[in-house]
């Protein structure tokens, strides 16, 4: 599948040369109510959930995409207001989950699941169950983040180049660069990207773009004159 992460320009430059991509701390994303997407008025249910929580965290960590590169607001919100670019990377389906957007909290299937302290100790059924609402919960955001098209990659951090702060993950089979695209108000330039592609520049598409004359999106700039 074919999805795009946007990057200021030169944390996006050295992501190529380096050959790999920053993981994202899941306690430290920029919606106070991600991985929280379940009703938490219970205190219980507040508590448990957000120990689950940081308890993943210590061994995961996730990769954000979109779905597209044509939103004018992701451009203005991820890549520096579209001074940045945007890298486009074939990931195999199987390792992503797809954000669900709606308007309300998730309620937790409480009739549903035994009262029980262990997951280890629930029958095969309800580990599923409570499986898939956890998974629910990873990936169920506020519906006015739906411009986004969001797909995660979750990964785990024990198989990760760590850095002195982060965690970052290589540009591999299962997420392979195919395409470079530079923001309308982008100073890079074609050289710039050139150097920092090398042997990967054949087979990576790049352009530039620009605003649509005629819709509010962004769009490939035809004429190869404006991007030196």
């Amino acid at each position: 599948m074919r999805l795009y992460r946007f990057l200021d320009a030169d944390y996006g430059l050295k992501s190529i040369e380096e050959r790999r991509l920053k993981i994202s701390n899941m306690l430290d994303l920029n919606d106070p109510f991600d991985l929280l997407a379940f009703d938490m008025s219970d205190k219980y249910t507040r508590t448990k959930f957000k120990e689950t929580i940081e308890q993943v965290a210590q061994e995961n960590g996730l990769i954000c995409f979109s779905e597209g590169w044509d939103n004018p607001v992701i451009w203005s919100h991820y890549a520096d207001k579209h001074k940045g670019i945007c890298l486009g990377f074939d990931v195999p389906d199987h390792t992503l989950m797809k954000v669900n957007y709606q308007d309300h909290r998730v309620v937790f299937p409480y009739d549903q699941i035994l009262n029980l302290t262990n997951f280890d100790d629930y029958p095969e059924d309800q580990q599923n169950l409570l499986v898939r609402e956890f998974r629910k919960c990873l990936c169920t955001k506020y519906s006015h983040w739906s411009y986004e098209r969001e797909w995660r990659a979750f990964v785990n951090l024990d198989q990760r180049l760590q850095g002195e702060k982060h965690y970052f993950t290589d540009f591999e089979d299962n997420m392979v660069l195919k395409e470079v695209i530079v923001g309308c108000k982008s100073k890079v330039t074609r050289n710039q990207l050139d150097d920092v592609l090398g042997d990967l520049k054949s087979g990576v598409k790049t352009f530039k773009v620009r605003p649509a004359f005629k819709q509010f999106k962004i769009v490939k700039n035809q004429n190869g004159k404006c991007w030196k």
